[in-house]
């Protein structure tokens, strides 16, 4: 991670505790890379670029396939890793304590580390979603540092959501659905209370987004769908999600996706909008068979583009 970028710290802190979380529950996945390591070169896992060194000739080895093939290798090397708790603890406690240092007194988190550098609304949503999913996925963090970070930098989300929703009052045209972020990340801490002020601000954007969900592109549906469904408004959100149902393409060998999502700030390519998309259809509802199917399609992408490595790829 950047140690001076307070998202890029707080995505492999999302990254980190995901990854050891998920080879933790899976036994499997340690036999397997204790397998890769004990094979070597003639292990499946290794790129077949690196096993076939006569195939880097002059030409390929100026080609990104090569690049990509010592990345894979130089992934798999690193799972390993998981495995190792003091390793992992050491990167956890660095990474927590980089955070830590980019918080400001008031709770918030700037951009970039520089003297002068104020809290951005933005960068404070960023990270306290990020931790806020982390939860919600089961994973307790069971860390008083992180959990002292979030209670300040909640505390700072919630004043100044509030100071924007005042300005809101003073136009004539009001955009309460421009509130959606907030009603979402404040769905993942939904065990620590509300300001008064910031109740009442929950409610009015709640109620707004129930009418202005039709037009949005498909990865804000989604997000849409799942604050909604925790507000309490199931029933449409459980509409929502069968408009997402009828936009989508269903075929054997590719899965079920979507060939019309849009690519916005929130999201950087169409597979971390599908996994949104998957993330809402499994919360509010859909068969066993939907969800297959769109998780296939999400690693036949795997197989032929990199995911990259940030919490979106996650």
């Amino acid at each position: 991670p950047n140690y001076h970028i307070a998202t890029s710290l707080a995505h492999n802190l999302f990254a980190e505790v995901l990854a050891q979380g998920v080879a933790k529950s899976n036994p499997l996945i340690k036999t397997a890379i204790q397998q890769w390591m004990a094979d070597g070169a003639d292990s499946t896992l290794t790129s077949m670029l690196e096993k076939n060194k006569d195939l880097k000739i002059t030409d390929l080895l100026a080609s990104p396939w090569v690049n990509e093939a010592d990345r894979q290798s130089l992934r798999m090397s690193k799972l390993i890793d998981l495995f190792d708790e003091k390793k992992m603890s050491a990167e956890h406690k660095k990474i927590v304590g980089a955070l830590q240092k980019l918080q400001r007194a008031d709770g918030g988190f700037p951009w970039y580390e520089y003297n002068g550098c104020r809290s951005s609304l933005w960068t404070t949503e960023v990270v306290l979603e990020l931790i806020g999913e982390l939860q919600h996925l089961g994973y307790t963090l069971d860390d008083a540092d992180i959990n002292q970070m979030a209670k300040k930098a909640l505390a700072y989300y919630d004043s100044e959501m509030l100071k924007l929703w005042n300005q809101q009052q003073k136009v004539s045209k009001k955009n309460y659905s421009g509130f959606s972020s907030y009603v979402y990340v404040r769905s993942l801490f939904s065990g620590v209370k509300l300001p008064s002020g910031n109740d009442k601000m929950m409610k009015k954007a709640l109620s707004a987004m129930t009418k202005d969900w039709k037009g949005l592109p498909m990865g804000e549906k989604a997000y849409f769908a799942m604050a909604l469904n925790r507000g309490g408004y199931k029933k449409v959100a459980s509409r929502i999600v069968e408009s997402l149902r009828q936009f989508a393409i269903v075929k054997p060998e590719l899965g079920m996706y979507w060939d019309n999502l849009q690519i916005g700030w929130r999201y950087f390519d169409k597979v971390a909008v599908t996994a949104t998309i998957l993330e809402a259809m499994h919360e509010v509802g859909a068969s066993q068979t939907e969800i297959d199917q769109i998780r296939k399609w999400i690693l036949l992408m795997k197989q032929s583009n990199d995911w990259g490595s940030s919490s979106l790829a996650a």
